[in-house]
């Protein structure tokens, strides 16, 4: 599983990244955009931290990563992971595949930790069989800190069987819910 660009993980870095992977522009964030906030996402059991470019296994992937990220008190978050290149780089004629969307993510009790909404659409990790994908993992912030709609009145979310999750929309879901995108990784 590939991340985009470089292994650095400072801000500005970020969007330089994003354009070496062709991940800019329609549907991607522009190329001037600049995130606002550091997302760090690990996979529990590899221990893997999901870096600027970094190639991660399908077996090393294959459990929800856990996010951390400076969340702002008292605003809730979204976090979507689409893969534009299902099955393939060369071939990508399921992308845009949603791989993950989780909403209501916000600041844990104490402070530190990040405490996990609702789950819209199941962590599917990558499949065992091909390699070379590009897994993009954008971070909104919901506006003025409110929940999303239920995953029932979203006219964008299908379902979590693989054939719902190919050619998602992610830009009309982003429109429809006024999410406003942090961080990319």
């Amino acid at each position: 599983m590939a991340a985009s660009g470089n292994l650095s993980q400072g801000l500005s870095d970020v969007s330089p990244a994003l354009a070496r992977e062709q991940i800019v522009g329609a549907p991607w964030p522009s190329s001037t955009w600049q995130p606002s906030v550091t997302l760090n996402i690990t996979y529990p059991v590899s221990g893997l931290e999901v870096q600027l470019g970094n190639i991660i296994s399908g077996f090393d992937s294959k459990e929800e990563p856990e996010l951390s990220f400076p969340a702002e008190s008292g605003q809730l978050y979204t976090l979507l992971c689409v893969d534009p290149d299902a099955p393939s780089r060369e071939a990508p004629e399921y992308g845009n595949l949603n791989h993950w969307l989780v909403t209501g993510l916000r600041k844990g009790p104490d402070g530190s930790q990040i405490v996990k909404g609702d789950a819209y659409v199941t962590y599917a990790g990558p499949s065992q069989k091909k390699s070379g994908h590009r897994y993009i993992f954008l971070l909104y912030k919901n506006p003025a800190g409110k929940p999303l709609k239920p995953v029932a009145d979203q006219k964008t979310i299908k379902g979590s069987e693989l054939m719902d999750r190919v050619h998602w929309d992610f830009p009309a879901f982003v429109e429809e819910n006024g999410l406003e995108l942090v961080a990319a990784k």
